[in-house]
């Protein structure tokens, strides 16, 4: 079932407009160059990392760069040692005991497109499409039907497409369900038993699809569309196409991601809606629970009552509003595309000097 157009990530829209991947590999594969060039080796088994003498770089774009990290309980800033660059489009908070060469912001123009469809006309509460597995999307999707009232409200009242793609070698309904419930083994780990009546009830409905429109169709068919993101630390803020689609497309969206993920999105000159969108779950921590247990569950309790404030305001003074937050968003995108090479260039020149 996963051959299907449909599951195909990388033919939506904003795959073929933006040609965001063909990038993205290109700007790896030219750093890969330069190294070699340079004196480095790439380490065995590793994707990202290269090494010279004492030094050592990584070069980590759109993934958080802390998942490369060998020691998993030093904080943000140790995460590395004083030899090690990170190459990234990542942004870091605070100062760091190693270095750390951050791509310019016009990066990001490499996700500039333009939807097709710009007609929002709300019909369901939430767009929610998640493609990969793993606990922390497992555990939204739980909470998500926790504070619904269950597998068959959620159904009825959203958009969902949960497709429970861990490894990518599904390849049918049974297999998606293995993987739900093997997830579902790491999850339990919480030693909370008030998701197993939730889990019980979701695992026969996996991989979900309530719908029949494409991702982008759906955007504009939800009060609210709730993006998640791969990454959601407390430190380190990494995007993907996920977040730009959002932006772009004229509908309310909240995102879960990265503390203050929100707020560098409005820094860099993003409409973020946050006159529409109540975006306070951008201050939640991670903090010690297990996949941001707590952050999870205020994230779901904050967007049920953001989509409740939204069906209370003018449809059409909103549907206004989101369309001139969409327009901009396209234009600064597009910006940034033309201003990426001239950035870029002079970017270069101090990344080598501080690699060699």
């Amino acid at each position: 079932m996963f051959d299907q157009e449909f599951y195909c990530i990388d033919l939506g829209e904003i795959f073929q407009q933006s040609h965001c991947m063909y990038h993205e590999h290109a700007m790896v594969h030219l750093f890969s160059s330069m190294l070699m060039n340079m004196g480095y080796q790439k380490v065995p088994g590793s994707a990202r990392r290269w090494d010279c003498s004492n030094r050592k770089v990584i070069v980590c774009l759109a993934d958080d760069f802390g998942v490369n990290r060998d020691d998993w309980s030093l904080p943000p800033d140790q995460w590395f040692d004083a030899g090690t660059t990170i190459v990234t489009d990542n942004h870091m908070p605070f100062a760091t005991n190693y270095q750390i060469l951050k791509l310019p912001s016009s990066y990001f123009g490499v996700f500039s497109y333009v939807p097709a469809d710009q007609n929002w006309a709300p019909n369901k509460r939430f767009n929610f499409s998640v493609n990969r597995l793993d606990s922390q999307r497992q555990l939204i999707l739980l909470e998500l039907i926790k504070q619904s009232g269950g597998i068959d409200q959620v159904q009825q009242l959203d958009h969902v497409n949960f497709n429970a793609r861990a490894q990518g070698n599904e390849h049918t309904a049974q297999d998606a369900r293995h993987s739900f419930a093997h997830c579902w083994t790491q999850l339990n780990q919480l030693h909370n038993t008030e998701y197993t009546e939730w889990f019980a009830q979701t695992l026969p409905h996996i991989p979900i699809r309530n719908h029949g429109l494409t991702v982008e169709q759906a955007q504009v068919n939800a009060y609210l569309n709730l993006v998640i993101e791969t990454y959601a630390g407390d430190a380190s803020i990494a995007f993907s196409e996920k977040i730009f689609r959002a932006l772009v497309t004229p509908a309310p969206w909240a995102v879960f991601s990265a503390k203050h993920a929100v707020n560098y999105l409005k820094t860099l000159g993003f409409d973020v809606l946050d006159d529409v969108v109540d975006h306070s779950y951008d201050s939640l921590t991670q903090g010690n629970t297990m996949y941001g247990h707590g952050k999870i569950s205020e994230f779901i309790k904050l967007n049920i009552q953001n989509y409740h404030k939204i069906t209370h305001l003018d449809l059409n003074k909103l549907t206004t509003r989101c369309q001139t937050a969409a327009a901009h968003n396209q234009q600064l995108l597009a910006q940034m595309q033309r201003q990426w090479p001239e950035d870029f260039a002079q970017w270069l020149l101090k990344a080598i000097a501080k690699l060699q």
